[in-house]
């Protein structure tokens, strides 16, 4: 291979369409350098007519090409769109060839992954970039000698960039560390404060619960002893001898009252009682019927007021028979009574009535 063949794989990049490419960027630009407005229509017109020409590459098939549109259009686009350009370019050239082409598009691809913040990426293709050295420089050895200052020189700036890709690769594995840590310290105090809160709740609830359970074994202390109260009451009322029976309330025989004293009895209470009783007399029959002494003492107690306000003599002694606490003992002369009380109200039911 000649010096000037030599000189033109070096300098894959400075073809003649290259330089028409760049041509018509740097005309572009100067063309539209007025405003910045210009400047942006120019710098779009450049980019689709690039984008144009790399789907006509791509499609007659031209990987040579495409890779050096590739190469000029991610220096027009922003960096994530260029380092895929440039991705795509060095994939291509690795294909075809030759390798210093391949090691200038990794080298600008490591470059603009490291100004993007990728430093493990960049590192990686350092390294890619340091193996095609080494490759070309074996292949080429018997030529180094012409080059060897600028081969040694480039070999340390490429040990440079390691190194500082290493330290860029550390430093970013290290904020990483520490923010996994952060994050650790943050999970572990906010479990501590729910196992915290999940204990305080356990002793509130435990608390409440006992509470409630000593306020029930109370109420319920409570209760039986009333049941036992009046369990025991039946046995001193079953002291009295069986013979004895209560006397039935002597209940006269009163006239009907006269027109002028009915009237001198309250219209509202009168009312009531004509409203009432023919109710609670039916209420009072079938609680009889059902053995619901209770009842029948409720019914009795609501009558009263109104019967004794019509006539105290007679039903004034009645009603205090019936409700008292012995009344009960004898079930016979209760019943005489509850008769006597039955047809006593329908008789005064009869005589208001008439």
């Amino acid at each position: 291979m000649s010096q000037m063949e030599m000189l033109h794989s070096r300098n894959f990049l400075l073809d003649p369409r290259s330089l028409i490419v760049l041509l018509l960027i740097t005309c572009s630009h100067m063309g539209f350098a007025q405003s910045r407005t210009s400047a942006k229509d120019s710098l779009n017109l450049v980019v689709k007519e690039l984008r144009q020409r790399l789907v006509v590459a791509d499609s007659t098939g031209s990987a040579a090409l495409g890779a050096e549109l590739r190469v000029s259009l991610s220096r027009e686009v922003k960096p994530v769109e260029a380092i895929k350009l440039l991705q795509q370019a060095a994939d291509t050239i690795h294909q075809i060839g030759p390798r210093n082409s391949e090691i200038a598009v990794r080298s600008e691809l490591a470059e603009a992954l490291r100004k993007a913040g990728k430093a493990t990426q960049a590192y990686s293709e350092l390294l890619q970039v340091r193996s095609l050295i080494e490759a070309r420089e074996q292949e080429f050895g018997e030529r180094a000698r012409m080059d060897s200052v600028t081969a040694v020189a480039r070999s340390m700036a490429l040990n440079d960039s390691l190194s500082n890709a290493m330290v860029l690769a550390d430093a970013e594995q290290e904020a990483s560390n520490s923010a996994s840590k952060e994050k650790l310290r943050n999970w572990q105090w906010a479990t501590l404060g729910i196992a915290l809160l999940w204990l305080v709740s356990m002793a509130f609830l435990l608390y409440r619960t006992g509470s409630v359970q000593r306020r029930s074994n109370k109420a319920i202390e409570e209760l039986q002893e009333k049941v036992r109260a009046l369990e025991q009451r039946p046995v001193n009322i079953l002291r009295v001898p069986k013979e004895e029976s209560l006397p039935l309330p002597v209940v006269k025989e009163i006239p009907s009252a006269e027109k002028g004293e009915v009237e001198q009895i309250d219209p509202m209470i009168l009312g009531m009682f004509r409203k009432q009783a023919p109710e609670r007399l039916e209420t009072l029959r079938t609680a009889r019927e059902k053995g619901d002494m209770d009842k029948v003492i409720r019914v009795v107690h609501s009558l009263k007021p109104q019967l004794v306000a019509i006539d105290a003599e007679r039903y004034a002694p009645l009603c205090a028979a019936i409700t008292s606490v012995e009344a009960r003992v004898d079930q016979a002369t209760f019943d005489r009574m509850l008769d006597e009380f039955q047809v006593q109200v329908e008789r005064t039911l009869r005589e208001l009535k008439d």
